[in-house]
């Protein structure tokens, strides 16, 4: 897939400023004589997902259709992974992960391309990992993860409604997680844009926005019973965990138009669809890896 003007100008003018950082002498230098070649290769691909190949035919049932599917992850990954090649090619960078380019690039501002694209395109990816089509996903998480849940929810009915509506809450792109904190709380915050929850990358995690959280114009009728209590509830545990550290996401959901437009349109009842379905297509066994893997995060992390 081609990018279009626009962001060819950002891939050209994201690539110079790059280069001009990077090339500066280091103990890791730019290999300039590899700049052609890396150029012209795919350093980063598009990362297969399991059942791939039955997603492209049949979709994943109730959440994506074939169709839905393909923009929301052949399409969109495909872009991310264009616009980040096309960033990193012949520099330091191209030989490592999205995630840890993202966190490499988080605090450099002549950088922000780099990030953007790199902190997409494993977010997207981390999203899509943990999908699943509904009729196989029949195994409920442990009572492990149970214990962990009822530590900061009542139960999964509660934490459902919470993960929905502050994915409803979110006005613009961006990502809901459950995260696992320092004391192996479950806890839920919210991206903008490209922003991610890892604390490596501090300077872009662009957590909880708490004027879309706190607002008063956010109808109970798109929440549901607990309405704004929730979303009070989620908001005052932000604010007092304070320097607390949100390490391990677990499971996250994308609001970007991208994921969920084509098969939901762009109303507020359709963006509600999508959730109710995402939710229903949880791979819990991925949840579950990531779980049981926290003692090495950054090591169950392959893209």
């Amino acid at each position: 897939m081609m990018l279009g003007p626009a962001n060819s100008l950002l891939r050209r003018s994201g690539a110079d400023a790059l280069r001009a950082v990077l090339t500066r002498p280091t103990a890791s230098p730019v290999r300039p004589a590899a700049i052609l070649s890396a150029a012209r290769r795919n350093l980063h691909q598009v990362p297969d997902l399991q059942h791939q190949e039955r997603y492209k035919t049949m979709g994943i049932s109730p959440l994506y259709s074939k169709k839905g599917f393909m923009v929301a992850w052949e399409e969109y990954q495909g872009m991310l992974v264009e616009g980040l090649n096309g960033l990193i090619a012949g520099t330091t960078l191209e030989d490592q992960t999205a995630l840890d380019i993202a966190i490499q690039t988080s605090r450099r501002p002549e950088l922000a391309a780099t990030f953007n694209f790199a902190s997409q395109a494993h977010n997207n990816h981390f999203f899509f990992e943990s999908l699943v089509p509904l009729l196989t996903n029949a195994a409920p998480p442990p009572d492990s993860f149970t214990a962990a849940l009822t530590a900061t929810f009542p139960n999964f009915g509660v934490l459902k409604m919470e993960l929905i509506a502050t994915a409803l809450s979110l006005f613009g792109s961006g990502t809901v997680w459950l995260v696992l904190d320092r004391q192996r709380r479950l806890r839920i915050l919210a991206t903008y844009n490209a922003g991610t929850p890892y604390p490596g990358a501090h300077g872009r995690r662009q957590d909880i926005d708490t004027n879309t959280l706190s607002s008063p114009s956010q109808s109970s009728s798109y929440y549901g019973a607990y309405g704004n209590d929730v979303l009070d509830a989620t908001l005052a545990a932000a604010k007092s965990a304070g320097g607390i550290s949100w390490p391990i996401p677990l499971l996250s959901v994308s609001v970007w138009p991208q994921v969920y437009m084509i098969d939901y349109g762009v109303s507020l009842d359709g963006k509600r669809k999508y959730l109710e379905n995402w939710w229903d297509c949880i791979d819990w066994s991925v949840v579950m890896r990531r779980f049981h893997q926290t003692g090495a995060p950054r090591a169950m992390m392959s893209y």
